[in-house]
């Protein structure tokens, strides 16, 4: 394991599904992932468990490997191309059974860490042009052309799959160079492809969030959810500091604690857990603002709070700071958003 592998993924774990989905994307090459897998430490054995996880290190090792051995530019395009939302499970049917795309974006990421992505995505709800925003947690190395890929094309595929259609995607961003394989960006992700940005994006038809996903269902999402909340709580050391971190602050119900209260629960300096977020690519003020978005969202949706309560309940000394933060999370007022829902 490198010291990029231990920065970015301590002791988490990952779904089984992504080094799977890799495995047949190099049998359909004529390559044989036995060897590949058991130089990255994988028993060959476990790949076709539905329930089987594996190191999340082992997997970016895997990864790195099966880029040598194909010498195929676009690996991370065919693997994402197969990321149908029934390979998900529970995170999958809480996203199809989603009443519009933007509940499904909002549940996805709510949830995200039930996936074996290595990106920290967020969605920036821009009122001409929203878009999903993948970053990398840390240094992926000769991997990280593959994994923005990947997840890249997978959102792709997902998105195809809740609506029907690719009519709901403007273009694409990617942080790197122009590839020899341009053509191939262009048939997975329309014309609009841009290289070379500051990060990788996904570009969304605004006008097609609030329209009604073809599997909708009312019940089967509130189910779905609720069954993703539950195994997520019990996702513990796969999640890493984060999440470990995210999971306190949802569960405490009399305020959200400040740094050293979190670090006093986990037993730890605050400096300490401060350097374990930090080599996760994450910080207290990143993982706090993601919880009170989350929370807020919650409130606005789902109780009759006044707007200054739930701006005491998530820390802040007054609405205004609380509106200004939703405006960024948002793109607009939590007064317009929940009118809008309601």
């Amino acid at each position: 394991m490198t010291d990029d592998d231990r920065q970015v993924l301590a002791n988490r774990q990952h779904p089984i599904i992504g080094v799977a989905i890799l495995c047949d994307v190099l049998r359909e090459l004529d390559i044989d992932p036995g060897p590949v897998l058991a130089e990255s430490g994988i028993d060959p054995a476990i790949v076709r468990d539905p329930g089987a996880t594996v190191k999340a290190a082992q997997e970016l090792a895997f990864i790195r490997r099966a880029g040598i051995v194909s010498d195929v530019g676009d690996l991370g395009l065919r693997a994402g191309r197969r990321h149908h939302f029934t390979l998900f499970g529970m995170w999958g049917f809480a996203l199809a059974a989603s009443p519009t795309l933007d509940d499904a974006i909002r549940i996805g990421l709510r949830y995200i860490d039930l996936t074996h992505t290595f990106l920290r995505w967020t969605y920036v709800p821009m009122p001409q042009e929203p878009r999903i925003e993948l970053v990398e947690a840390g240094r992926l190395g000769a991997a990280r052309r593959f994994v923005i890929d990947r997840d890249m094309s997978a959102c792709v595929t997902l998105l195809q799959d809740l609506t029907g259609n690719r009519q709901a995607i403007l273009g694409a961003d990617f942080p790197f160079q122009v590839p020899d394989e341009r053509d191939r960006y262009e048939t997975v992700f329309g014309s609009g492809v841009r290289f070379g940005t500051a990060r990788a994006a996904l570009h969304i038809d605004a006008s097609r969030l609030q329209v009604p996903l073809p599997q909708a269902n009312a019940l089967a999402a509130s189910l779905a959810e609720e069954q993703c909340r539950r195994q997520l709580e019990g996702h513990d050391a796969g999640s890493g500091t984060a999440g470990r971190v995210r999971r306190l602050l949802l569960d405490r119900t009399s305020g959200l604690p400040a740094l050293p209260e979190v670090a006093v629960a986990f037993n730890v300096s605050v400096r300490t857990l401060r350097r374990r977020l930090d080599a996760e690519g994450t910080s207290y003020r990143k993982v706090l603002d993601q919880v009170r978005q989350d929370l807020a969202l919650q409130y606005l949706d789902n109780t009759s709070l006044r707007i200054d309560e739930i701006a005491s309940r998530l820390g802040y000394g007054e609405a205004a700071g609380f509106c200004h933060a939703f405006r960024r999370w948002r793109g607009e007022s939590p007064g317009r958003w929940r009118r809008r829902k309601n």
